[in-house]
């Protein structure tokens, strides 16, 4: 295929400009395959548009490196390009790649297809190879070699099958294809891109000696309009990618705060401990080592009330210049301290105690009212929270605001549900708790237990004789004064109307008398109450013990009332 009289041409390759060359390929498909990872995590109707954005940038990396190259040839040549040809090469690049990345963008990828696929791209890369080559202007003919032009259509194939095989396998976002992954991949198709070019660079010989190549009506484009043309066309591409993969990355950042601050107004409705539900979001989103709730105790201090850890026992002042804590909660004001070892106000019981250096202080506000102190900590150094940090503590701390009046509100009305309201003393459904529970500890354990029924006698004589105020004034001033003569343990509770229920934890029938006879003499002088005890027999049942001890009552009732009876 070499002319007989024209003598053969050498020329060589820039080393500087086929680095730069490499470097653009690796760089464009590291891109190309970023849109792709993109575009199968985004919803169908706006897949396809970045699958579309994915090819051409692939496509155009592929042309972009060939003609970098080209610019790179070392040569006494002068060359130009035919414009209509160098059109169609980069329409043959960027359609190949945009449809084999249709192809292999589904659910389900078979090895049959992958295969298709990179042989449509290898194809439509090796056209646009040729036709680039076929632009090219100069004063010499050119001639091929069959061999070398066949190896590198097999390069093509396989720098497809690898870019293919990439984006097939990022499918449905893999773990293990993150950006390090990605970049990998970039590289090896980067590699393979350029062993494309320099096989078919291989393949071509230039003879001088013949006529100028006709363009053929064709527009010819210097080397140097076409590098400034390239140049302009990657810029614009970093550029355009550059603001959009940073749009991406905003909006992934705001989907994923949002979807964890939805969890949280979830979860606060759900778990038992709201308190706790905010400082582990805290943790999460801020990205703190440690996030903490603090509270006024009603003692001049604040306490931990909730962390996203360990149980942290920390007491801080709330007066003037005592805390950074008391400070942020008097003036709700937000306060971020770069080393707490070393600020004057902050208490150094705090690094000391949870080991943080920055602390972030977000004042919780209850209709503008500042009810406690969100902290986040870093175990090292930071010298700013941020804006997106101290934007979520800000929502975070309006969150704390509302579990806390949750948790309050549902502390409120379970104390209102077990506890009696005249007397302040557990009501009957507590009492059913509270000897249900102790039942079972002592089967678990084998020690006793006690129950009392106590009535007040002839209470509704009492009433009638004083009025319904007084009858409320003296069940009150019972239950102040056998609450005081009582174990820590040692429970008695309204059973209803005039009768109390006592439960006598680990005692016997003979010490459970002993401490009613205590219980008897701390009582009003006008008034005398009747009791019946019971203890367990280590087989009944907590409803049992109590019958009998309800029957003790009243026999003890039966045999003239103001007594003990043991059943």
């Amino acid at each position: 295929m070499h002319g007989g009289s024209a003598s053969h041409l050498s020329f060589g390759v820039d080393p500087g400009v086929a680095i730069v060359s490499f470097i653009a390929a690796v760089v464009t498909a590291f891109v190309a395959l970023e849109i792709a990872a993109r575009a199968l995590r985004a919803p169908e109707r706006r897949r396809r548009p970045l699958l579309v954005v994915s090819g051409l940038t692939m496509g155009g990396g592929i042309w972009g490196m060939h003609f970098l190259a080209m610019l790179g040839m070392r040569t006494e040549m002068d060359m130009s390009y035919r414009l209509d040809l160098v059109v169609l090469s980069i329409l043959f690049a960027a359609a190949g790649s945009t449809v084999a990345l249709a192809i292999v963008a589904r659910a389900r990828v078979t090895r049959r297809l992958l295969v298709l696929a990179a042989s449509f791209m290898g194809l439509a890369v090796s056209a646009m190879h040729y036709t680039g080559m076929a632009s090219l202007q100069t004063t010499a003919t050119q001639s091929w070699s069959p061999l070398v032009v066949a190896a590198s259509v097999v390069v093509a194939f396989f720098a497809s099958l690898l870019a293919l095989g990439a984006v097939a396998s990022m499918h449905g976002e893999r773990s293990d294809w993150s950006a390090g992954g990605r970049l990998g991949a970039a590289i090896g198709l980067g590699v393979a891109v350029a062993g494309l070019h320099y096989t078919g660079m291989a393949a071509v010989s230039f003879h001088e000696g013949a006529a100028p190549t006709a363009t053929a009506g064709g527009i010819d484009v210097s080397t140097t309009v076409l590098a400034t043309v390239l140049g302009a066309a990657a810029c614009v591409l970093l550029m355009v990618v550059t603001i959009d993969g940073a749009r991406h990355r905003r909006r992934a950042d705001l989907a994923g705060d949002l979807a964890v601050f939805a969890r949280v107004s979830r979860d606060i409705g759900r778990r038992g401990d709201a308190r706790r539900t905010v400082c582990l979001a805290a943790e999460e989103l801020i990205g703190c080592d440690l996030a903490m709730l603090l509270e006024p105790d009603g003692d001049g201090a604040l306490v931990v009330r909730a962390t996203s850890g360990d149980p942290v026992n920390l007491r801080v002042g709330s007066s003037p210049g005592s805390s950074v804590c008391g400070d942020v909660l008097r003036s709700a004001t937000r306060r971020f301290v770069t080393d707490v070892r070393t600020d004057a106000v902050a208490d150094d019981s705090a690094a000391d105690t949870t080991g943080v250096v920055s602390m972030l202080f977000e004042p919780v506000l209850l209709d503008d009212r500042p009810i406690a102190v969100l902290v986040a900590g870093w175990t090292e150094r930071v010298e700013s929270p941020g804006e997106r940090r101290l934007a979520i503590s800000s929502l975070l701390a309006a969150e704390a605001a509302v579990a806390i009046e949750r948790a309050d509100l549902v502390a409120r009305l379970r104390e209102q549900a077990l506890v009696d309201g005249l007397t302040g003393l557990p009501n009957r459904r507590a009492l059913d708790e509270a000897l249900d529970q102790g039942v079972r500890r002592a089967g678990l354990t084998g020690r006793p237990i006690t129950v009392a029924m106590v009535d007040v006698d002839r209470f509704k004589a009492y009433n009638d004789a004083h009025g319904h105020p007084e009858g409320d004034r003296l069940l009150s001033e019972l239950a102040s004064s056998w609450r005081a003569e009582l174990r820590g343990h040692d429970i008695v509770g309204r059973f209803g109307g005039e009768e109390f229920l006592l439960v006598l934890p680990g005692v016997g029938s003979n010490v459970a008398s002993r401490v009613i006879e205590r219980l008897r003499g701390v009582m009003p002088v006008e008034v005398t109450c009747s009791f019946g005890v019971a203890t367990w027999d280590g087989a009944e049942g907590a409803s049992a013990l109590v019958g009998r001890a309800d029957a003790a009552l009243y026999e003890a009732k039966e045999q003239g009332r103001d007594r003990v009876v043991v059943g």
